[in-house]
Order: C-alpha cells, then sequence, then structure tokens
C-alpha cells in the first residue's frame, strides 16, 4: 500500500516536472515506470496469496485434495 502512495507521490511531482519543462523530467519518468511495475509485482503476490487463504484448492501441497477428502476410507 505504501508503495502506491509513493508512486501516486512521485507521479505528481513528474506531472509537474514535465509541464516546467525540467530538465530532469526524462528522469522521473523512469522512476515512475520502475516504481509502477514493482508496485504491480506486489500487488501480484498480495493478491495471489490472499487467494490461497481463501481458495484451499490453489494452494501448492504435496498431497493433492482427492486424498485428503476421500470417502473410501470410510
Amino acid at each position: 500500500m505504501k508503495l502506491l502512495y509513493l508512486l501516486g507521490l512521485v507521479s505528481i511531482f513528474g506531472i509537474m516536472a514535465n509541464r516546467r519543462k525540467h530538465a530532469k523530467a526524462y528522469l522521473i519518468g523512469y522512476i515512475i515506470l520502475a516504481i509502477a511495475l514493482a508496485s504491480a509485482i506486489v500487488s501480484t503476490y498480495v493478491g495471489n496469496s490472499g487467494g490461497e487463504i481463501r481458495h484451499t484448492e490453489i494452494r501448492n501441497i504435496n498431497a493433492p485434495s482427492d486424498e485428503l477428502h476421500s470417502d473410501d476410507d470410510h
């Protein structure tokens, strides 16, 4: 979440630098791109781990789920 706040703040700074024709505006653009890529990677990881908590069928476990819930044992 803090990474997305940082992305927003740096983006606002980048817009202001671009409008004022600052010499380093292109560098700020690359920094924004790097933060955006990092944000996407972190968001993907968080979404996947949250999905594993909620949806047990996508967990990466040693035994298949069919063996865990088999009715043949009764």
